[in-house]
């Protein structure tokens, strides 16, 4: 029950990442890779995800599922 906070405040960080906004005419659908590799410095593609998340100029969206399958691979 200690981890509580802990992984609400990450859940919480993840879902405003994937924030769908109307008013961009760019969207693509992500996926729980590179989410992961975002969170995870040990991850072989987060500083390429990274790069990418920082120039990409439209907006990013994704399932509940892939929240879900997130936090999952984040706390293993």
């Amino acid at each position: 029950m200690g981890n509580i906070p802990r992984t609400f405040l990450i859940y919480r960080k993840i879902v405003k990442s994937i924030y769908v906004s109307q008013s961009k005419e760019n969207v693509a659908l992500i996926d729980s890779g590179p989410i992961v590799a975002l969170f995870n410095s040990k991850d072989k593609f987060h500083r390429s995800i990274y790069n990418f998340i920082k120039s990409y100029k439209g907006s990013l969206f994704s399932t509940w599922a892939v929240v879900t399958e997130v936090i999952y691979f984040l706390f293993r």
